[in-house]
């Protein structure tokens, strides 16, 4: 694997560890609001109110990631034009 290859690999690691670090915090707030809720809910609004915590969760997580893939990219694309200079 050449230079090139590592630095992208190691950006993508880098914006999928960013990106579950702020779901972490997003899901144990939302679990925790829902956890507290759950019990004045019934089961069907606590499974309905988990899915919609799912889903959310995994958007974020897809905006997140590839939110800080493109910043990582444009550092590294600064990087290299500020070293052709």
């Amino acid at each position: 694997m050449n230079e090139a290859d590592s630095t992208a690999a190691f950006r993508a690691f880098r914006a999928r560890w960013y990106a579950i670090r702020v779901i972490i915090v997003y899901f144990f707030c939302i679990a925790t609001f829902v956890a507290l809720a759950y019990l004045d809910l019934r089961w069907v609004f606590g499974i309905l109110a988990a899915c919609i915590v799912g889903v959310l969760a995994s958007a974020i997580y897809r905006e997140l990631y590839y939110d800080k893939l493109a910043e990582l990219e444009n550092e590294e694309l600064k990087r290299d034009q500020s070293r052709t200079n």
